[in-house]
């Protein structure tokens, strides 16, 4: 399977199980499997990944830091040791003389500062006054943005209450004609720091079992790193290692210019190497192939009701539209049942509506909102995604 969608007429219940397989990581650090230079040298200029502080770690910080002295208050003990009482009246007049000077010395401030201000904006260009609109609504806290995305449950960009959790694992196994083929996991590792800011690090993982590795073998990884504060992913990477065909694809979001860049070096059976750089303009707020699976959980979902948000992948931008249609009873390892919301996706490509098939998204009624279930029927068979560990 590939991740290719530049066919406008593509059915994408098979991109969006592509997704799901095909871009899906082993225990190889990402930032170590792609040795290309070609793909390394822009791409590490522009993401630069660490370790972000663990909470303990920040509190002993903060501990370091020594409290500042109230100088507030000192003055105010002193001014109340000097003053005499029987000078009330004229130290009230100093007060309103150094308060009429004040508030003339911060309009004047504040006329310079208007002024400077002004004198930037006349040497901006459009394009540059476009982008610093975009970093202050993609960076807003007071509503949610782009408008066509629900607002229940956030504050600005950021989920009320965080469905992700450092260390959460789901893993299904897939399922075709009742057989198994392997198995999907999806992954909150711990937060990392992209670009110096603090960033979710969500990864998926594919492999065949070793039955079905004799006919087709799976060993895929995918991930993407995920702004903190606006949601959005600063980039994507994928590693597929198939029976007959290697590929390594790295990608940059650039949210602020509206920009996607990408970097893919494929090696066929034949051993074949080719490479090619791509980049098209997205959609604003748009999320990645990797991200979406992760960023419907933030919404807050009820029967009746439709998740919209924009998505991009290769050239193509594209509203993802995911009716809540029912709720249901799914079974998780120990025997245990719980209660699952069932959501039909469809998207569009340019404003016009594809079929994405009859497949089905799983996702648990509770805060966390977790994908325990896939179900889509393939033009021979249906291929299912069912819950063998969750953490």
């Amino acid at each position: 399977m590939n991740l290719s969608l530049k066919q406008k007429n593509v059915n994408l219940s098979l991109v969006l199980l592509c997704l799901l397989i095909s871009s899906c990581a082993t225990s190889k650090d990402y930032m170590k499997v792609l040795d290309d230079i070609y793909m390394e040298e822009e791409y590490d200029s522009v993401i630069q990944v660490e370790e972000a502080a663990k909470p303990a770690e920040e509190e002993k910080e903060l501990e370091k830091v020594p409290a500042k002295p109230n100088k507030v208050s000192a003055e105010k003990k002193d001014k109340k040791i000097v003053k005499a009482p029987n000078k009330n009246k004229q130290g009230s007049n100093i007060k309103e003389k150094d308060s009429k000077k004040n508030i003339a010395k911060k309009a004047e401030n504040k006329k310079s500062k208007s002024s400077i201000v002004s004198k930037e904006a006349d040497n901006k260009s459009v394009d540059d006054i476009k982008k610093d609109l975009l970093r202050k609504s993609v960076n807003a806290k007071g509503r949610k943005l782009p408008d066509i995305e629900d607002a229940e449950g956030f504050v600005g960009r950021r989920p009320k209450v965080d469905p992700f959790q450092v260390g959460e694992e789901v893993v299904l196994a897939v399922e075709y004609f009742g057989v198994k083929a392997g198995e999907l996991s999806l992954k909150v590792l711990p937060f990392k720091k992209v670009n110096g800011r603090k960033a979710y690090h969500f990864r998926s993982e594919v492999r065949s079992n070793s039955s079905f590795s004799m006919i087709y073998e799976v060993d895929d990884w995918s991930e993407t790193f995920v702004d903190y504060e606006t949601m959005l992913p600063f980039n994507y990477s994928v590693h597929v290692d198939h029976s007959n065909e290697k590929k390594q694809i790295r990608s940059i979001f650039e949210h602020a210019e509206n920009h996607v860049k990408v970097w893919e070096k494929k090696i066929d059976d034949d051993g074949n190497v080719k490479k090619k750089v791509y980049e098209w303009e997205m959609y604003p707020f748009s999320q990645n192939v990797i991200s979406v699976f992760f960023y419907i959980r933030n919404f807050q979902l009820e029967i009746g009701k439709t998740i919209k948000f924009p998505l991009t992948d290769e050239n193509n931008n594209m509203i993802l539209e995911a009716e809540v249609l029912r709720k249901e009873k799914v079974k998780i390892p120990g025997g245990k049942e719980v209660d699952a919301f069932v959501i039909k996706p469809k998207v569009s490509i340019e404003g016009n509506f594809k079929p994405v098939g009859d497949i089905f998204l799983w996702l648990t009624a509770d805060d966390r909102k977790q994908i325990i279930k896939v179900q889509s029927a393939l033009k021979i068979g249906t291929l299912r995604f069912v819950p063998v560990r969750l953490k």
